[in-house]
């Protein structure tokens, strides 16, 4: 009987040490499929489309790609910022890109884009981003603009140009 029970308690420590062997052999496979991922691509949102399909910009080039159903489209906002997977689909939102260009309000168009001055006196025709469409903007107002997309993305204040 003692041995019995000797033995009932060995098998419990092997089960218990096994248990725990097993949790961080998955916790390791879990690390290891992170690290040997694709890495992901950041792009700019345009637009959702009738068919469930978005528009973004990517380094520059317009695409049309697939929304990850755990993302609301009508979350997504003009000109900012969604990760792609290796297919290409967005996968999240982020925020706005902080960094860009600095650009100079010339003129507000009827149809929600703008004219700004760039380096050089340089003038664009461009979009006006989702979240600085809530803002009054006004002539001579200093923006950060996304070049590769064409977004304004921000309203700066003047003290610090």
């Amino acid at each position: 009987r003692q041995k019995l029970h000797l033995s009932q308690q060995k098998n419990e420590q092997l089960v218990s040490t096994l248990q725990e062997a097993k949790a961080q052999i998955e916790a390791l496979r879990k690390e290891v499929d992170k690290l040997t991922a694709p890495p992901s691509t950041f792009a700019v949102f345009y637009n959702t489309n009738a068919d469930g399909t978005v528009n973004v910009s990517l380094g520059g080039r317009k695409l049309r790609v697939n929304l990850h159903p755990s993302i609301p489209p009508e979350s997504l906002k003009k000109g900012q910022e969604v990760i792609l997977n290796e297919g290409l689909n967005v996968i999240e939102s982020r925020g706005y890109d902080p960094q860009g260009e600095i650009a100079h309000l010339k003129h507000l168009l009827d149809d929600g884009r703008a004219v700004v001055s760039l380096r050089l006196d340089d003038e664009r025709v461009v979009e006006i981003s989702d979240s600085l469409k809530q803002q009054t903007l006004s002539v001579g107002d200093h923006l950060l603009f996304e070049p590769r997309s064409g977004y304004l993305i921000e309203k700066l204040p003047k003290g610090e140009m």
